[in-house]
Parts: structure tokens; C-alpha cells; sequence
């Protein structure tokens, strides 16, 4: 998540399925046999639970990048990340990495 360009593509794949779930559940809603009432408050509950499910889904390419800012890691008391490391989920040492997006020439 070093290079900003793979962050602003997930983000805005994040967006895209933000906006995919918005606008197919409004479709859906209308097609459930619901009265008036029923069917703004199931747009409204599927609609408050689309902004926190993409922003889960945004903020770990976000917090991936600031992991390897040393500005930000500095301000969060964090020691900054090489692009090229990962450390383990127990704390442990830290092991080499190579992203699945390696393959793609551009990134």
C-alpha cells in the first residue's frame, strides 16, 4: 500500500459497491410487499448499515497507507512500516511480503 494510486483504487472500489448496495436495495425494498411505512423504514435501516460496511472496507487500504507514513505513524506514537513488511497478527518479528497485485506492471 505504498504507492497512493492502490489506495485510491480500492477506495474507489469501495465507493462502487457503496453505491451498487444503495441503489440496488432501493430496487429491492420496491419489490418486497411492504406498505408505505415499512418500506421507508427498510430503505432507511439498509441504507444506515451501507456507510459503516464501506467504510470498514476503505479504511484498511487507509490505515495500511498510514502505517507507512512516517509523519502520521509519528503522531499516533507508531513506529512506521517498510512497504516491503508485515508483521505478524501475535507481534512477532517482522516477515517479507509481496502483494498479490505484484503481477500487474503499473503498480
Amino acid at each position: 500500500m505504498q504507492n497512493p494510486a492502490v489506495v485510491a483504487l480500492y477506495l474507489s472500489g469501495a465507493a462502487a459497491v457503496g453505491f451498487h448496495l444503495q441503489k440496488g436495495w432501493s430496487k429491492t425494498v420496491l419489490k418486497m410487499d411492504l406498505t408505505k411505512t415499512e418500506m421507508e423504514v427498510s430503505k432507511a435501516i439498509g441504507n444506515a448499515m451501507i456507510l459503516p460496511l464501506c467504510g470498514g472496507f476503505a479504511s484498511i487500504p487507509l490505515w495500511l497507507w498510514a502505517l507507512q507514513q512516517p509523519d502520521i505513524t509519528g503522531l499516533i506514537g507508531l513506529p512506521a512500516q517498510n512497504a516491503s513488511m508485515i508483521i505478524n497478527a501475535t507481534g512477532g518479528t517482522a516477515v517479507p511480503h509481496t502483494s498479490f497485485l505484484s503481477f500487474i506492471p503499473f503498480l
